[in-house]
């Protein structure tokens, strides 16, 4: 008897070794792909930061950019933007859209360069994402911003503040004679 029952038994672990083993390889996957997109994010950071020294390095007034396509497209621009094309193809996830936008500002005393990189990435199972978001891809977002401060600038407005100051004093004078 004690054989028939073992001979019985014997399969009963099959199945919970498949579903054990399947949700370990499952999980393994998604902790590799988290990574990669760790490594993505951590990319587009690195590449915005890059992209606004590089711009505020340039002699002159930079002007607004927007580019939105494939990261093929992108290096047939100028050869700064082959240059960002090859840093952001060293990831191994492709993006199906990329945007890249450089927005110039300026203020009193110092201007800004503002760039967002922002890649639309495909993942897996993207057709339950589409259900609860309206999208299969998940947006990845890299901003930088470069402070550009310019000496001779600073000296000019400062210099033409003093010069309004000096004329408001005249005015004020001139009108509240006592």
């Amino acid at each position: 008897m004690q054989v028939v029952r073992n001979y019985l038994n014997k399969g009963s672990f099959t199945i919970e070794a498949i579903l054990v083993t399947s949700f370990l390889l499952i999980t393994l996957f998604l902790f590799c792909f988290a990574f990669q997109l760790c490594y993505q994010q951590v990319l587009l950071t690195e590449t915005a930061a890059w992209l606004a020294q590089v711009v505020a390095q340039n002699e002159g007034k930079p002007q607004p950019f927007y580019y939105q396509g494939s990261l093929s497209e992108l290096g047939k621009e100028n050869a700064l933007m082959k240059e960002l094309s090859l840093r952001l193809s060293k990831s191994s996830l492709r993006p199906k859209e990329v945007i890249v936008e450089i927005e110039p500002r300026a203020n009193f005393l110092q201007s800004e360069i503002v760039v967002n990189i922002t890649q639309e990435i495909k993942v897996p199972l993207g057709h339950l994402q589409q259900f609860f978001s309206g999208k299969t891809t998940w947006p990845l977002v890299g901003k930088q911003t470069a402070v550009c401060v310019r000496p001779t600038d600073f000296i000019n407005h400062l210099d033409l503040f003093v010069e309004w100051l000096s004329k408001g004093e005249m005015i004020s004078a001139a009108l509240f004679k006592d």
